[in-house]
């Protein structure tokens, strides 16, 4: 948790800024205040929780996870000043064009986020080798899509590319309080400074088995969520012998899929080829 000096100031400064009244004219919008909606002021104050506790760095991956938690805390706080269900941000700021959103956390597409890894939208890893704000410092608010999907699913539950969802709890709310404990955990308690989208992936895993010990759905639908997000289990791949020939080496293939509890955490496959003799058209 932040300082208490930290929490007023921001608080403040808000205050403020909301009490001035601007309307603001940007990008063919027009908005009333960004502080007179409680998406816009819980997604500020989350960063300095972020800070604080995971000091997720501000750019790439850790950045885009950054950006995440403050829009899911966002949406929460929103939800439980207002009882706004609404996954779009900063809905209510719009005058003109009436109903816009800056994003959208069950479609980030909409808003020309990912909503899976090299997807469309994605910000590619050309722009990782020198974060500056003219890439958004590797893609922190759109790359955040990725993450935000996955709340969302945890929350909802549904079908992905292809991957079955669960929600964490066939009522919506008890599901939304769930995920939010897992998250305000993962990042509070699990999360560093450095971690991409797998070690999140990996962490996030652990809070389920953790938090969640009696109730093995959640840690399959973290699962799941994050697999629908393409961010897999990652593979080792090994030749014990250095080099392979067909029919007679094997070839080791290792999957971390992450703990729970006491189970299995990794898969591992040994596989031999046989040789097969192919004629090529002369």
């Amino acid at each position: 948790r932040p300082p208490r000096s930290t929490l007023d100031r921001s608080a403040a400064a808000s205050d403020v800024y909301k009490r001035q009244g601007f309307v603001g004219e940007c990008n063919n919008w027009t908005t009333h205040p960004w502080s007179a909606d409680p998406d816009i002021v819980g997604h500020e104050l989350a960063h300095g929780i972020t800070f604080h506790s995971s000091g997720l760095l501000y750019q790439n991956h850790s950045g885009a996870l950054n950006e995440s938690l403050s829009d899911i805390f966002g949406y929460l706080i929103e939800h439980n000043i207002t009882g706004n269900t609404s996954w779009g941000m900063a809905t209510e700021i719009f005058i003109h064009p009436e109903g816009n959103s800056l994003r959208d956390l069950s479609e980030p597409p909409l808003y020309s986020d990912p909503d899976r890894l090299f997807g469309p939208f994605y910000v590619a890893q050309t722009s990782y080798d020198n974060p500056n704000p003219s890439n958004d410092y590797g893609g922190v608010h759109t790359n955040s899509g990725i993450p935000n999907k996955v709340f969302y699913l945890l929350v909802e539950g549904g079908t992905h590319y292809g991957w079955e969802i669960e929600p964490l709890n066939d009522d919506i709310d008890i599901s939304r309080e769930m995920a939010a404990e897992l998250v305000f955990v993962w990042n509070t308690q699990y999360l560093s400074a450095t971690d991409d989208f797998w070690d999140a992936r990996a962490k996030m895993l652990l809070v389920a088995a953790d938090y969640f010990p009696d109730d093995p759905g959640v840690w399959w639908s973290v699962f799941n969520a994050w697999s629908s997000v393409g961010v897999y289990p990652q593979f080792d791949i090994s030749i014990p012998s250095g080099y392979f020939i067909p029919g007679v080496d094997t070839v080791n293939v290792t999957a971390d899929i992450g703990s729970y509890g006491e189970e299995i955490s990794s898969l591992s496959l040994s596989i031999t080829v046989s040789y097969t003799h192919l004629t090529l058209p002369t």
